[in-house]
C-alpha cells in the first residue's frame, strides 16, 4: 500500500489486495474485517432495496 500511515479504509482495494498477497502484514484479521464489512454492506443494500420496494408497492 502506498501510504502505510493512512487508515485501512483510505486505501484502494487493489492496493490492499496486492499488499495482502505480498507482505506478512496486514494479516488474516484485517482481511476478515474487510470481508465482513463488505458482506454487511451487501446485507444493508438488500434491506434498503426491500424497504423501497415495499414502500412503492404499499406494503406495510
Amino acid at each position: 500500500m502506498p501510504d502505510n500511515t493512512a487508515p485501512l479504509w483510505e486505501h484502494r482495494l487493489s492496493d490492499f489486495r496486492d499488499t495482502v498477497a505480498r507482505e506478512p502484514m496486514p494479516g488474516c484479521g484485517a482481511v476478515a474485517v474487510v470481508s465482513a464489512d463488505l458482506g454487511l454492506a451487501l446485507v444493508l443494500k438488500g434491506l434498503h432495496l426491500s424497504q423501497r420496494h415495499d414502500a412503492a408497492s404499499g406494503v406495510d
